[in-house]
């Protein structure tokens, strides 16, 4: 009876070894090249899942000159696709295996390589889902010869190239249909109407990058209707675009998770509060004072919230996650931490945040003078605060007494608890 049980467990053990997923899952935990060359001798099929997990990316060094490594993985390419003479039947075989169908992930951002030899590699990887280049500069023809090239294409990684010419990139919404992610940086020049044809074309996007781009809201807001999918929304120093446009964001592109809007005029208070309500679970909220409009910023994931204002209305928004009694119909936002740096504050307003944030856990004020003379009610509240002016023994002692629930006050380098 044991030996029929143990006879079992081999076959179901080996039925398991015979599921591709299964083993692919197990190779893709394998990372180093020494540990998963031996699964190459167990079968050919085997063989073959490593291989395709051996081959699956390439990075070239920087010390490609001394090693001649891209050399040689071009060669193995070139070969692998071609046909050889089988001397026993004296047939024409291809390689075992095509290695350049396995590649996934090509990285050249650190080589100086040919624009022809570039394209002979690609030719041989037809299969390319991230692609890098970098320190390079890509004119109209030659963008339109690598993207035709890279049907399969999820992100094309632009570091340190220039591209000028601005309908250049339309050759990523005529071949790369695949595509996921766009980040058009400074020096990557982008024609509106292409950029709308991109975002039209490439249904898959979920994550666009825009750098010192001059679009304005005309262009803007059809782009993002195009893409409802998007998850991540970076929009650094586009000073074109209005409020209104920053309005619509939420409402065009209902699954973000992660938003940077910064170094743009028209972020306002209501702007913040429209971020508030689509990141409805985030438990951290951060809001700083800055000196000029193109300062302020909003960076916002799911867990937290930093929001720099050149005007914030510090009312409106204490008001937003205040509970209200008399209005049943009010969402209850249920804020854990909230950090205040150079926000002008009195015992008024204080009292209005701690009073009216009654979930705080933390509170952390920075930038703050006069802040024992303030605090001076019952709160459930942690305070940590770096303020210009020092902490004297008999104030701390008094924030104690008044803040049932405070254990500890970290104000500046000084640290004082409950217990001193």
């Amino acid at each position: 009876m044991n030996l029929i049980k143990e006879t079992n467990s081999i076959l179901i053990s080996h039925q398991a070894f015979s599921i591709s997923l299964i083993l692919e899952n197990i190779f893709s935990h394998v990372t180093l090249r020494k540990d998963i060359l031996p699964f190459c001798l167990v079968n050919r099929w085997w063989n073959k899942l490593a291989t395709e997990r051996l081959w699956y990316k390439f990075q070239g060094l920087k010390n490609d000159q001394k090693t001649g490594a891209f050399s040689k993985f071009l060669k193995i390419l070139q070969r692998s696709n071609l046909y050889y003479n089988d001397p026993i039947t004296n047939a024409d075989k291809r390689s075992i295996h095509q290695y350049g169908r396995y590649v996934k992930v090509l990285d050249l951002e650190k080589l100086k390589i040919d624009h022809y030899k570039l394209l002979e590699t690609l030719d041989c990887c037809p299969r390319i889902e991230q692609f890098s280049l970098g320190n390079i500069k890509l004119n109209k023809v030659q963008l339109y010869d690598i993207s035709k090239r890279l049907p399969e294409l999820r992100l094309f990684k632009f570091n340190d190239i220039e591209i000028n010419d601005g309908k250049a990139l339309g050759a990523i919404a005529m071949y790369c249909l695949m595509l996921e992610e766009l980040n058009l940086k400074k020096d990557i020049a982008c024609d509106p109407n292409v950029l709308l044809d991109i975002t039209k074309y490439c249904k898959r996007l979920t994550k666009l990058e825009l750098v010192e781009k001059y679009y304005e809201d005309e262009i803007l807001l059809p782009c993002l209707s195009n893409c409802p999918n998007l998850t991540f929304l970076n929009i650094h120093r586009c000073i074109s675009i209005s409020e209104s446009f920053l309005l619509s964001i939420f409402k065009s592109c209902p699954k973000l998770t992660n938003v940077i809007v910064e170094n743009v005029s028209d972020i306002t208070t209501e702007f913040a509060i429209e971020t508030f309500k689509h990141f409805r679970n985030f438990k951290v909220l951060s809001i700083q004072y800055v000196e000029r409009y193109l300062e302020s910023k909003i960076k916002a994931n799911e867990s937290s919230i930093n929001v720099n204002l050149y005007n914030a209305e510090l009312g409106r928004i204490i008001d937003y996650f205040k509970k209200d009694d008399d209005d049943e119909m009010k969402p209850r936002h249920v804020l854990k931490e909230l950090a205040l740096v150079d926000v002008p504050l009195n015992k008024l307003n204080l009292e209005i945040i701690c009073k009216g944030l009654d979930q705080l856990t933390r509170l952390e004020l920075s930038g703050v003078q006069g802040l024992s003379k303030y605090v001076s009610f019952s709160l459930n509240l942690i305070i940590f605060s770096s303020v210009p002016e020092p902490l004297l023994k008999e104030e701390s002692n008094q924030l104690f007494k008044n803040c049932s629930q405070l254990e500890n006050i970290q104000w500046q380098l000084q640290r004082f608890s409950r217990n001193d």
